[in-house]
């Protein structure tokens, strides 16, 4: 795998997919916050009547609905509203989490004095694997949470030496087991998003070039025309053609050609940044997206794949001359009135003057 599919793939797997995967994981969230709210309830009843008349089992109980129904509220919110920020739903999961042990502490520490703290080791230990944190905040988190209730524990806890040594022991072994559980799941989750990310990247990639593909292209266009329609962004788009490249593949062969095509392909990832895209439009043909660039600096990154081209001295015997190329070029500052397809098609025009007018020729597409 070339260095910049790699970079590609490595760009999306954190971008792209770190939107999609905190979608994902808010709306886990929420699904875990409606499901313990209906926990809670369970609870509720046992406990009063269990403990009957207890503040602190009220205060625990308020404390818990209270912060359950306001991440409900929030995450479907976030949801439907489609605001989502994948670092503002990372820290909403860590209060989430914190906020819930915070709970199951007191809970247990002033209302289950004589119980085992099961609940809190479960929520502990299960709740992180449902989202994929970042390694060392999970470590954190966990080890942080055992320490204060152990602490609180021991402060405040009524009861024999004996009970909190088995606290001590179900914490710890809750720890020994839950970190490399989660680590194990985090890691075999990461490594299937990326799995599925490098699938994605090679159904979008031109096996010979290892340029983007057209279904790749159709894609990037669509996606980069409507926000630099939205957001007064120039745009523009060159189509170009190797000339006499079938002249060329007849008389000298198809392997050639396609060397040809690898070469070609190879000089312009040159030219290649975050503004600007290239993909193999089918056969001889190229296509090139700039964004947000002047047509000074389109014109200078075209002349350089030309220039890099004659650099390379291929001959075409036929036609007695280098091997060249012909590139038509739309460019446009106000996309308003226009589709992304009347852009190509007026780019293909360029292209066909560019050919007409004698070839190896930058043709600028005016009306008319």
């Amino acid at each position: 795998m070339n260095k910049s599919l790699q970079d590609e793939i490595k760009a999306s797997y954190m971008s792209k997919n770190a939107q999609q995967l905190a979608k994902d994981s808010l709306e886990n969230l929420r699904m875990v916050s409606l499901v313990s709210l209906f926990i809670c309830g369970i609870f509720t009843i046992i406990g009063l009547t269990i403990f009957g008349e207890n503040y602190f089992l009220y205060v625990g109980l308020v404390y818990i609905y209270c912060l359950l129904i306001v991440f409900t509220y929030s995450t479907d919110r976030m949801i439907k509203t489609n605001r989502i920020k994948p670092k503002h739903v990372y820290h909403l999961i860590l209060t989430f989490l914190i906020g819930m042990s915070l709970g199951l502490i007191f809970i247990n520490t002033f209302i289950l004095r004589d119980i085992p703290p099961v609940f809190f080791n479960l929520f502990m230990v299960l709740y992180p694997i449902l989202f994929i944190l970042k390694e060392r905040d999970l470590i954190l988190y966990q080890v942080g949470s055992a320490t204060l209730f152990l602490v609180i524990s021991f402060l405040y806890h009524d009861r024999s030496f004996y009970l909190f040594q088995m606290d001590v022991f179900l914490i710890v072994t809750g720890l020994l087991i839950g970190i490399p559980v989660n680590i194990m799941v985090l890691k075999l989750r990461r490594r299937e998003l990326y799995m599925k990310e490098l699938f994605v990247a090679y159904s979008h990639l031109d096996e010979l070039t290892k340029l983007p593909n057209r279904r790749a292209f159709n894609l990037h266009i669509e996606a980069l025309f409507k926000f630099n329609k939205e957001n007064n962004i120039p745009l523009g788009i060159a189509l170009f053609d190797v000339d006499d490249f079938k002249l060329f593949n007849d008389n000298h062969g198809h392997l050639e050609g396609d060397s040809i095509l690898e070469k070609l392909a190879t000089l312009i990832q040159t030219q290649v940044d975050r503004d600007t895209f290239f993909a193999r439009f089918g056969g001889e043909e190229f296509i090139g997206v700039f964004s947000g660039q002047t047509i000074e600096v389109i014109r200078r990154k075209l002349d350089n794949i030309k220039l890099n081209l004659d650099n390379l001295n291929i001959w075409n015997k036929y036609t007695n001359r280098k091997l060249t190329i012909s590139i038509g070029l739309c460019y446009l500052t106000d996309l308003s009135q226009i589709t992304y397809m009347k852009l190509i098609d007026n780019a293909d025009i360029a292209l066909y003057k560019s050919k007409i007018y004698g070839k190896d020729k930058i043709e600028l597409y005016t009306e008319g």
